[in-house]
């Protein structure tokens, strides 16, 4: 697979940027789909794309961002390009021993000096938080009855994943949904 193949691709602009600007080291990162995906061709893509652009591609790793200080369980391809005409021993970091949660980013500590300050943010309908506050400790979307885990997510119902990551309850005792998730959206 060359780059003129990759063209449409999301890997070709940022491969056509290092190209263009040649930076000493680049660093793509990605979920860890493309690391099986067409059984390991789509990754070897990748790397034979940075060879031919003029870098020499280290031996891709999966890092979980919970072991560098980030409250998030995260796993991450990380793909990194060394330009071939310079000498650079690179490795990738080591992980922390210490695992941050979420109160740790949030509250005063070892992290920040103080707490983050208190905000309502987007808050989430009357009858959504009427069923989030029925989660028990350390509740999980299976803890629900089913009525009100369909009420809830609606057409995500159906859908076993969505259940799986999401409604857990998060390190300060309180419901979480997916970060990414509006409080005003209609289907969530």
């Amino acid at each position: 697979m060359g780059l003129n193949n990759a063209r449409g691709t999301l890997f070709y602009e940022f491969a056509r940027v290092v190209d263009e600007t040649k930076p000493l080291i680049c660093i793509g990162e990605n979920v860890k789909g493309p690391l099986n995906h067409d059984e390991g061709r789509t990754l070897e893509g990748m790397r034979s794309i940075l060879d031919e652009i003029g870098y020499k591609p280290i031996d891709p790793r999966i890092l979980k961002a919970i072991f560098y200080n980030v409250t998030q369980k995260r796993e991450r391809l990380i793909l990194v390009g060394i330009r071939k005409d310079i000498e650079i021993d690179f490795s990738y970091p080591k992980p922390y021993k210490k695992i941050y949660t979420l109160k740790d980013a949030l509250k005063a500590g070892e992290l920040f000096p103080t707490d983050v300050p208190g905000f309502d943010g987007g808050l989430y309908p009357k009858k959504k938080r009427e069923i989030l506050d029925t989660a028990p400790p350390g509740g999980y979307w299976r803890d629900f009855p089913l009525n009100l885990q369909n009420e809830f997510i609606q057409k995500k119902f159906l859908f076993r994943w969505w259940k799986d990551r999401n409604g857990q309850e998060n390190e300060l005792g309180r419901t979480k949904l997916n970060i990414n998730m509006q409080p005003s959206s209609k289907s969530d």
